[in-house]
Parts: structure tokens; C-alpha cells; sequence
């Protein structure tokens, strides 16, 4: 049986998340009647997944431990296919609170009655590092609101992290930053997230970041790309490849961050998102 904390580079296990990050809709979905802050429907794992069977959902009280076992997800005995949304939540974490929060919980309590077993959310970097040094800590308890009320609705979060979407949002002294800088902050925010996280079933996988990029074809001039509705979702790991192989750098930032986390967390999934 292999081990359900250890992060494999196999091709197998990038198919699978990259499915979890299929590309994204330009249009907020609905939720019922209210319109609701989704970037887009994800499918994690869906192969062959029947109108009867669409995802497993747990009841508070039964909610297992997502773990990994070769190229499939289990809870408990069972085989887990993922069914859900990406799902926005910058506003709610910029200032969680309870009235915030209250929102958060009747779109998750529509999306039980869709059956979504999953939900992808978002965590810009910005929001949860007061400095380079210094975690947010308003932040950080928003995230453990949202875990558990997760839990008590038995949906999953797939906690997407170490973002910097919004242009207006970006801190002036985290792009100030070199490379090592930047790596070493990325780190500390996986590092404060995690401990949080960890004691949570609620969590289905840590994601390093959405689409990190390596500038293969020379310097580039800035740390963020591919803009598209105000939002700037690509992210590049270096501006300056100077001479280094991009996929051992990859491996090596994907080290940093996952032994950031395993520091704090060795229950959890671990995976990046990649577009296939």
C-alpha cells in the first residue's frame, strides 16, 4: 500500500491534478437563484462518473481522510471521486466575519443539495502575510471558520494557495522581493496554513499555487501574467531561468513548499495545479 502523505512526481498523479484545474469559465456561475463568485466547475478524477454516483458525500460526524493510494483517492475503503466547484472566496477572506462567513455557508448548503462533495478555494499570499515575516492572523482564523464549517456541511476543500490575482491587492514589499526571498515567504505561508489546516478532515489537498510558470524563452520583465477578467492568474516561479534546467528548478520549489508544509502537516494531500 503506498504511503498517503508522500508526493510522487509520476505522471499519474500530475494527470490528476491537472484535471482538478481544468481551464477556467469566463462567466460567475449560479447557485440557485444567487449568483455566486466561481471561477469555474471543476471535475477531480471524473473518468466515469454516472448522474447516480456523482461524488461521495460524508456526513459531518463520517468524514474520512482523503488519502492517496497509487493513482486513486480513498476515504475510508471507498474509491473518492472529487465533484464540485472552484469557488470564490478572496472577499470573504480580505474580512471574514461572521455575516461573511453566513453567505459562504448557504451557497455550501445549496451545493450539498448538487450533491459537490469538493470545493476548490482560493488564498492570495497578500492576504495572509502581514509582512515577510508575519502571518495574518485575522486571516488565518477566517480559514479555520471556514474548515469548520465545511466539515459540518461534509464538503472537502481543495485550499488553493499562494496567490496574487488581484492587481490592486498585490503588497509592494512582497514584489520587492529576489526569487530566494519570495520562496522562503511562499514557504511561511504554507507553514502558517498548514498548522492551522492539519488537524482538519475537512482539507482534501494543499495546492502550492494555480499554474505556477518558468519563463523558458528568456527573461521575463514581472512576476505575474496571463490576465484575463481584472484577474492576473499565472505566476512565475523566476524571471531569470540563467542557464538552469525549469524542470529540476520546479522540483526544487515544489521541495521547498511541500517540506514547508510537511513541517506542520503530515496528514494531508499535497498537489499543484497544472493545466493539462
Amino acid at each position: 500500500m503506498a504511503d498517503p502523505t508522500r508526493i510522487t512526481a509520476s505522471r499519474s498523479h500530475f494527470r490528476c491534478l491537472a484535471a482538478a484545474c481544468t481551464a477556467a469559465v469566463a462567466a460567475a456561475h449560479t447557485i440557485g437563484s444567487r449568483p455566486v463568485r466561481c471561477l469555474a466547475l471543476f471535475v477531480l478524477l471524473a473518468l466515469t462518473v454516472s448522474l447516480a454516483g456523482l461524488g461521495t458525500t460524508h456526513a459531518a460526524a463520517k468524514m474520512p481522510l482523503v488519502r492517496a493510494h497509487g493513482a486513486e483517492l480513498h476515504t475510508g475503503g471507498d474509491r473518492f471521486i472529487a465533484y464540485g466547484f472552484n469557488y470564490g472566496t478572496l472577499e470573504y477572506f480580505d474580512r471574514p466575519n461572521a455575516k461573511r462567513l453566513g453567505a459562504v455557508r448557504r451557497d455550501f448548503e445549496r451545493m450539498r443539495r448538487m450533491k459537490v462533495n469538493t470545493v476548490r478555494v482560493f488564498l492570495e499570499l497578500p492576504q495572509f502575510m502581514s509582512s515577510a515575516n508575519r502571518p495574518n492572523r485575522r486571516a488565518l482564523q477566517g480559514l479555520s471558520a471556514l474548515l469548520r464549517m465545511a466539515q459540518a456541511k461534509g464538503i472537502y476543500l481543495d485550499i488553493t494557495g499562494n496567490l496574487v490575482w488581484r492587481p490592486g491587492r498585490r503588497a509592494a514589499w512582497y514584489d520587492r522581493l529576489d526569487e530566494r526571498e519570495r520562496w522562503q515567504v511562499q514557504a511561511r505561508f504554507w507553514r502558517a496554513v498548514a498548522n492551522r489546516a492539519r488537524s482538519s478532515n475537512a482539507v482534501f489537498t494543499y495546492e502550492l499555487t494555480s499554474e505556477p510558470l518558468i519563463p523558458t524563452g528568456g527573461p521575463v520583465s514581472g512576476w505575474y501574467t496571463g490576465r484575463f477578467g481584472g484577474y492576473d492568474f499565472g505566476q512565475y516561479l523566476v524571471l531569470d531561468l540563467q542557464g538552469r534546467d525549469p524542470y529540476q528548478l520546479g522540483r526544487l520549489w515544489a521541495r521547498k513548499l511541500s517540506s514547508a508544509i510537511r513541517s506542520r502537516d503530515g496528514r494531508h494531500l499535497i498537489g499543484v495545479g497544472l493545466l493539462p
